[in-house]
């Protein structure tokens, strides 16, 4: 489950590492947090290292959930 502002790995070799989401692209109204499948606007915090060129932190990019680790409840 994916909220604002959640820290989130990146899995892809383009160079990021860890970014943070900053919107969520959903229907008005669905106050539920983003799930597997879901697309999701974040922003760029940690690079690999020697991976400055192209991908700088602060960069926006669009991108699809596709992996979510199970929310465990207390009661």
């Amino acid at each position: 489950m994916i909220n604002l502002l959640t820290k989130i790995n990146i899995i892809d070799n383009s160079g990021p590492i860890e970014g943070r989401c900053i919107k969520l692209y959903r229907p008005a109204g669905a106050g539920r947090p983003a799930r597997a499948g879901d697309k999701i606007l974040i922003s760029v915090t940690k690079l690999f290292k020697g991976q400055e060129g192209k991908i700088k932190k602060g960069d926006k990019f669009k991108a699809l959930i596709v992996r979510t680790k199970k929310e465990k409840y207390l009661r």
